[in-house]
């Protein structure tokens, strides 16, 4: 951004504060003044409405006091005549007098008729009236017959002192409304109001008889008697009582905020427009005086790009011939060129010596670069023979170290299956114990079986002998006839048992057979797997003594295996030390290398640029 933008800008800034400032200040004012003046209209308004309806309910007082005078004087045959006068009749809508003595009632209104147990006494006009003694108004209220609101003026009625009846004058308001109609107030509405809220009058006649909230919603202190802003339906407006000197009334005002303040916006447009207009002028005069001011440092610009032209010409220089402030500038950039100009001499000096020092040392570093890339390979292939050796004795160690751990598991084997030898050895060998006190039982079970069976052939010629005498005694008893019956019946029970007894024998002989053979058997098979048994543990000792050899063979296997995988293990380490030394040459070597190529790079770079910066020196004229 140009100097003289900034300028202009900052002028205009401040040009536009100011009138700004001046503007809100001058708003501010004019708003305060439109706000008196509008406080002032309203109170003065209702106050002058206030004496217009005083006056006009003054004089229809006058009158009722007047006529209430002459019919205290008059009888109440001559009562009808003064009260059906056209001019009562033209300013009231109804007069009339009740009595004292039968509430009877005189009025000149020829539509309505008094029904027959109409009383006036007991009507709220007159017993204010007769209270106070003096001439009372009601409050507003509706007519039943007409649907207007009116306001009733009693005066009680003397006559040689004694109280004789009340006079009534009715008031229609609706003449009010036409007063307050005529008040010119432009957009405002005049309306009275009773001190209950009550709409006495107003240009609307839909409001008679209604609340104040009606006319003004539903803000609170509508009857305040100050001049106070509320909101209706989402408008504002003003609003301001004034009360009456002879009534307990209000005279209100409404006025529309948006109404009162027209002038006050249209000087707001006018001083929006004159603001503008002036934020123009002022930046037409600041563009016009900064061109004027700015003109000797356009001619020193304009100097300065001839001096920076002409082929870097730092023999010329500006002219002093100017302004105070300019003719310091061009003192202080004729002094800058001549340090230029010295510095640019020493400069090409410098450069040319550098120049000759550049291509040495790019000689130098693309020879170094050479003998680098030589060493490079040679110890690229010593880093590949070092990695392969490293990696062979690795494998060694690791094979050497498999083997160990092969012969030791070996010997763990070997150990576990000389003591599983050695239990089954001490197994068998119990077992052949058992073998012989088996078989020593089966021999003396074939003994014990040999005694059954004598036993047996004892029972057996038991047995007989019994079944002989069973016989010999059933032959007896059959001799003897009836007498021996009893007897034969017992013998033939005791062969019967006897014949029994040789069929048990007989079966248990059998039994006794099957088990001689059976235990003969046994004792076959018990000998030979005793025979086995013997057999069985000379070879198991055999095997164990061939393990035991194998076990002590596979530890001298696992010592050797182990210090072979020891010193395996020791090259590897040497191994991968030197393979981890020849790489770290190897990356130095690289390093070294990249580096002299990067050093040999930048030496002719720098040739160039020295080259570059020799022929731009060479451009200005020293």
């Amino acid at each position: 951004m140009k100097f003289s933008t900034k300028v202009l800008l900052l002028g205009t800034v401040v040009s536009l504060l100011g009138l700004s400032v001046l503007s809100v200040i001058q708003y501010r004012i004019m708003s305060k003044e439109v706000e008196k003046t509008v406080e002032t209209t309203i109170e003065l308004a209702t106050s002058q409405v206030a004496e217009l309806i005083n006056g006009e309910l003054q004089s229809k007082r006058h009158i009722a006091n007047y006529v209430s005078e002459l019919l205290s004087n008059s009888d109440q045959q001559s009562v009808g005549g003064l009260i059906e006068q056209q001019s009562l009749a033209s300013t009231f809508v109804t007069t009339g007098i009740g009595y004292e003595h039968d509430g009877s009632i005189i009025h000149n209104d020829s539509g309505w008729i008094a029904p027959s147990d109409w009383d006036s006494r007991s009507r709220p006009w007159y017993k204010n009236a007769k209270a106070l003694g003096k001439q009372s108004v009601t409050k507003p209220y509706v007519d039943e017959g007409t649907g207007a609101v009116l306001v009733s003026i009693s005066q009680p009625v003397y006559k040689n002192g004694q109280f004789v009846g009340v006079t009534f004058f009715d008031v229609d308001l609706s003449s009010l409304a036409e007063l307050i109609s005529n008040v010119l107030l432009d957009y405002a509405t005049v309306f009275v109001v009773d001190m209950d809220g009550t709409v006495i009058a107003h240009p609307n006649k839909d409001f008679h008889g209604e609340s104040i909230s009606a006319v003004t919603g539903n803000n609170s202190n509508a009857l305040k008697q100050n001049v106070q802003l509320i909101d209706i339906k989402g408008d504002l407006y003003y609003l301001d009582y004034h009360s009456m000197t002879t009534e307990a009334w209000l005279v209100g005002i409404l006025m529309p905020y948006d109404e009162s303040h027209v002038a006050l916006k249209d000087l707001t447009k006018t001083v929006v427009v004159v603001f503008f207009a002036l934020v123009v002028i002022s930046v037409a005069v600041y563009i016009s005086a900064l061109k004027f001011l700015m003109r000797p440092l356009a001619d020193l610009n304009e100097a300065m790009k001839n001096v920076a032209s002409g082929d870097g010409d730092l023999t010329k220089r500006l002219s002093t011939n100017t302004d105070q402030e300019f003719k310091e500038l061009a003192i202080s950039f004729n002094g800058f060129v001549s340090v230029i100009q010295d510095l640019i001499q020493r400069t090409k000096q410098s450069a040319t010596q550098i120049t000759q020092y550049s291509s040495i040392a790019a000689s130098s570093a693309k020879d170094s670069e050479a003998l680098l890339h030589t060493q490079q390979q040679e110890v690229e292939q010593l880093a590949t023979a070092m990695n392969e050796m490293s990696t062979t004795s690795g494998l060694v160690a690791k094979n050497a170290q498999s083997a160990a751990d092969s012969a030791q598991q070996a010997d763990v084997a070997t150990g576990n299956g000389s003591r599983i030898v050695m239990e089954t050895t001490q197994a068998i060998q119990q077992l052949g114990h058992q073998v012989d006190e088996s078989m020593s039982a089966v021999k003396d079970l074939g003994n014990s079986i040999g005694n059954i069976e004598s036993i047996v052939s004892v029972i057996n010629e038991i047995a007989d002998q019994t079944n002989l005498l069973a016989l010999n005694a059933a032959i007896e008893a059959a001799r003897a006839g009836e007498s021996g019956r009893g007897f034969a019946v017992v013998a033939d029970e005791v062969r019967t048992l006897a014949k029994r007894t040789q069929d048990s024998t007989t079966e248990i002989r059998a039994m006794i057979d099957k088990l001689q053979s059976n235990s003969e058997s046994v004792t076959h098979t018990m000998n030979t797997s005793h025979s086995l048994a013997l057999s069985t543990v000379e070879q198991a000792q055999t095997a164990n003594h061939a393990l035991e050899e194998i076990r002590v063979a596979i530890s001298s296997i696992n010592d050797m295996n182990m210090q072979i995988a020891a010193a395996a293990e020791e090259q590897s380490l040497v191994a991968e030390e030197i393979n981890n030394n020849t790489v770290s040459i190897k990356d130095l070597s690289d390093e070294v290398a990249g580096k002299a190529s990067h050093t040999s790079a930048q030496v002719a770079q720098q040739s160039e640029h020295i080259s570059e910066q020799n022929t731009q020196l060479n451009q200005f004229k020293v």
